[in-house]
């Protein structure tokens, strides 16, 4: 008896997904520095707007206004988000593409 061929496997593109993105707070929060610190299994992304003087001591403060700690994956795909954005002409925007492995 002669076994038959097992038919080839489907190849499926990935579903759209639409995501209605909802903010917390609408207010934006400048940064000119950031401080970068990880460890085996986070990185972290201390935002500051920048260095001041502390009245008190004369000493000079970053003062830190948020912190953002993510996966060393999700860091990847940060970072080839902003590839993409700085690599297009001011003026234009692309849609931002999106990994579905974590």
């Amino acid at each position: 008896m002669e076994a038959s061929p097992s038919p080839a496997p489907e190849h499926k593109s990935p579903k759209s997904v639409k995501i209605r993105v909802k903010y917390d707070e609408l207010s934006a929060k400048y940064a000119s520095q950031v401080l970068l610190n990880h460890s085996a299994e986070e990185i972290f992304f201390d935002f500051s707007s920048g260095v001041i003087t502390d009245p008190a001591s004369g000493e000079s403060l970053l003062p830190v206004h948020t912190r953002i700690a993510m996966t060393p994956v999700a860091a990847r795909r940060l970072l080839q988000a902003l590839e993409q954005t700085l690599n297009q002409p001011r003026g234009t925007q692309a849609p931002v593409a999106r990994s579905t492995s974590n």
